[in-house]
């Protein structure tokens, strides 16, 4: 099947979306599980997942419609300082994408192409539904008045986060260590 020109540069574009989202959660989470946030540092890395998952479905549709994926510049990632502004981050990075894929399932299907509609329509449902989190962990944070503990140490983090193949550890081990020693570095 041959796609349309255009729904080819949509499903590109909702690409781009998604591969700057990648790296996004991934720096996000490593940034939560350093900082000793684990748990949300979880979740954001099942999201990173998501996203990849998303974005093969992408690649694999555009494929099909004998378009070529374009993956060379996606925008770069918002990146947060604070536990704070990763949420505000992400939820914006959502919104966004929300309406860009709400915008682009609408074209899709009035070009007769209801697979790649569908395909848009199913992530937009997992961005509103991430989104919905989001905007409850802030909600929570509004009501508490005040940064945790876990959002303080995010700024303690000294320099870039960088490991070498010899003194990379494990999310876990290095939380283990912060909280035995928080000043300590081990990279």
């Amino acid at each position: 099947m041959r796609g349309t020109g255009r729904v080819i540069e949509l499903l590109n574009e909702a690409l781009e979306f998604e591969l700057s989202a990648i790296a996004q959660h991934i720096v996000h989470a490593e940034m939560l599980h350093i900082s000793g946030n684990g748990r949300h540092g979880l979740y954001i890395t099942k999201q990173a997942i998501e996203e990849m998952l998303h974005a093969r479905c992408l690649i694999g549709r555009i494929l099909a419609l004998k378009g070529l994926p374009q993956v060379d510049a996606p925008p770069a990632p918002r990146i947060g300082g604070s536990f704070l502004e990763q949420l505000e981050n992400d939820l914006a990075a959502d919104r966004e994408a929300v309406n860009q894929y709400c915008s682009a399932a609408a074209i899709c299907g009035r070009a007769g192409d209801t697979v790649s509609q569908a395909l848009l329509e199913n992530m937009v449902i997992k961005k509103e539904e991430n989104a919905d989190y989001l905007e409850a962990e802030l909600s929570a944070h509004a009501a508490a008045g005040f940064e945790s503990a876990a959002e303080q140490r995010i700024h303690s983090v000294p320099g870039p986060l960088q490991h070498d193949s010899a003194s990379y550890q494990s999310a876990s081990s290095v939380d283990r260590e912060l909280q035995a020693a928080p000043r300590k570095r081990t990279v």
